[in-house]
């Protein structure tokens, strides 16, 4: 909406008021513009050699290794960390109706998440035309497949990381200054040298702009992490 637009009945204070947050929010989106920038230029980092094994929360998944999260003839990863359980300092009441609800809150998934998620879901089965997309948590496969009935996903690629080194799907200097696990969007590339990636986001609004993001390690020959 721009400044020439009035509203009926409005005085002269608020349509100074109005066009000063105009200029603002104009101001503030042309700053997220250039954030996302830097973070799409960022370079890949240093090889990284393991191939971390994750379990599908799909009925009778299994075992999967990073490097098979990989689909023929599709190069990017993007990987979402669901915290499921959540921090243990969020207090925010569990997501209402099922098991889930039942479970301690400190066991419960983010609400944030959970929000983010929901919309994603929706957008998953577009996104797989281009991209490898997941979603891992420390919870339980059982857990997590419950938790997505509940909320009714029915296309996002579930994966549990309670066996995964934290360093799968975090990085080094957060949890080392936060001492806390958070939501990141991560996203990594194989090329014919091997599976590269690129730091991002580890914020909850950072993060919904899921397709910029940390990446994970892989067990390819000439993997990279930042």
């Amino acid at each position: 909406m721009g400044p020439d637009i009035r509203f009926p009945g409005e005085s002269s204070k608020y349509r100074r008021a109005r066009n000063e947050l105009l200029e603002a929010e104009a101001e503030l989106r042309a700053s997220i513009e250039r954030v996302a920038e830097q973070r799409r230029a960022l370079p890949a980092g240093g090889p990284v050699p393991d191939d971390y094994l994750f379990e599908e929360a799909a009925e009778g998944g299994g075992e999967v290794p990073f490097s098979e999260l990989f689909a023929p003839g599709k190069d990017t990863l993007v990987v979402y960390s669901f915290m499921f359980p959540r921090y243990s300092r969020d207090t925010r009441p569990a997501m209402p109706g099922g098991e889930t609800e039942r479970l301690p809150l400190a066991e419960t998934p983010c609400p944030s998440c959970t929000s983010i998620l929901d919309g994603l879901d929706g957008a998953a089965r577009w996104l797989y035309e281009d991209l490898n997309l997941a979603v891992v948590a420390k919870t339980t496969p059982e857990r997590i497949r419950t938790f997505a009935g509940e909320r009714g996903w029915g296309h996002l690629r579930l994966l549990s990381s309670r066996t995964t080194p934290s360093t799968a799907t975090t990085t080094p200097s957060r949890r080392t200054a936060s001492r806390r696990r958070s939501s990141t969007c991560s996203f990594a590339t194989a090329t014919r040298s091997g599976t590269r990636g690129r730091r991002s986001s580890s914020t909850r609004r950072e993060t919904q702009t899921w397709a910029r993001g940390t990446s994970t390690r892989s067990g390819r020959s000439g993997t990279s992490s930042t």
